[in-house]
C-alpha cells in the first residue's frame, strides 16, 4: 500500500520470485521481517570477523547473500543481497533492537531494492517500524481492508 498516493499493488509470490531472480516466498518474507536469516545455515557458508561484525556468507543458487552480525548481540544489522546474472541486488537494515521475552526483535528497518525493470534499473525502498510487538501461543487472524478510496495499480 502506498500511503501518500493512496493506492496499492496486489503480487504474488511467483511474479516477485520472476521479478527479482530470487525465490520469494512467505518463509523469506518472515525471516526478514523478523531480522532472522533468510536462508539456514549450511556447511558451505563461510563466516569471517571484521572490527565490527561477523559477516556470514551465504550462496543459494545464483544469489549470494553477506549477512553482517553484530558480535555484541548476535543480531543480524545489515544483509545485502546479489543476483549475480541480473545484477538485481538489495541492502536490508535492522534498527532500533528491543528484547522480546528473550529474542532481541528490530523495531524498525530499511529494504532497498534495486532491479532491473522494463524502463530500466529501479531503485524501491521499503521502510518499516513496530510499535508494538508480542510472542502468541494461539494461531494469528490477520484482519485486513484495503480502504475503498485506494485504487489498485
Amino acid at each position: 500500500m502506498n500511503l501518500v498516493k493512496k493506492e496499492y499493488y496486489v503480487f504474488h509470490y511467483d511474479s516477485l520470485s520472476k521479478q527479482f531472480n530470487f525465490q520469494v516466498n512467505y518463509d523469506a518474507i518472515q525471516a526478514v521481517a523478523l531480522g532472522n536469516l533468510i536462508f539456514d545455515r549450511s556447511k558451505t557458508d563461510e563466516v569471517t570477523k571484521t572490527d565490527d561484525f561477523y559477516i556470514l556468507r551465504q550462496h543459494s543458487g545464483s544469489v549470494d547473500l553477506h549477512n553482517y552480525v553484530n558480535p555484541k548481540t548476535m543480531k543480524i544489522e545489515r544483509v545485502e543481497m546479489l543476483e549475480k546474472p541480473s545484477k538485481n541486488s538489495a541492502v536490508i537494515r535492522y534498527n532500533d533492537f528491543h528484547m522480546l521475552e528473550q529474542y532481541a526483535l528490530p523495531f524498525s528497518g530499511i529494504i532497498s531494492l534495486f532491479y532491473q525493470g522494463k524502463a530500466g534499473k529501479l531503485n524501491t525502498v521499503i521502510e518499516f517500524e513496530y510499535n508494538k510487538a508480542d510472542i502468541e501461543d494461539k494461531e494469528l487472524k490477520f484482519p485486513f481492508n484495503i480502504p475503498k478510496k485506494y485504487e489498485r495499480k
